[in-house]
C-alpha cells in the first residue's frame, strides 16, 4: 500500500517584512526538500526576514534540523533573516540540546 499522507504542510503568508511560513506536520527526511523548495522560491521574493512558525510541527529530525541550517544559510546569501516562531517544547529542547538555540533565533 502506497504512503499517500504528506508529512509536511507549508502555509506561506505575506508579511509587512517578507514572509512567515507555518509548518504543519513532520520535517524529517522525506519533508526536507519540500521546506527547501519552498526557501529557494523565497530566497528570490521580496523582504528582509523569514519566519518559521513551527508551532504545528509534530516531528524533527536531524535532516529537518540540516534543513533549518541550510535555509538560514541560504537566505542569509540574500540578505534575509530566518527566525523561528512558536517552537514547540520538543523543539526547544532540541534546539538546546545541539546548540542550536544559539543559532537559530527564536521570536515571539
Amino acid at each position: 500500500m502506497e504512503d499517500t499522507q504528506l508529512p509536511l504542510l507549508i502555509r506561506v503568508v505575506r508579511t509587512g517584512s517578507g514572509h512567515r511560513l507555518h509548518l504543519i506536520g513532520e520535517l524529517d527526511q522525506k519533508s526536507t526538500p519540500v521546506l527547501l523548495g519552498c526557501v529557494e522560491h523565497l530566497e528570490a521574493a521580496t523582504g528582509d526576514r523569514t519566519v518559521l512558525d513551527c508551532g504545528h510541527l509534530s516531528f524533527i529530525d536531524a535532516r529537518g534540523l540540516s534543513a533549518l541550517l541550510y535555509a538560514q544559510a541560504l537566505l542569509g546569501e540574500s540578505g534575509v533573516s530566518l527566525e523561528l516562531a512558536e517552537p514547540t517544547p520538543m523543539l526547544r529542547r532540541i534546539l538546546a540540546v545541539t546548540g542550536l538555540a544559539e543559532v537559530l533565533p527564536v521570536v515571539h
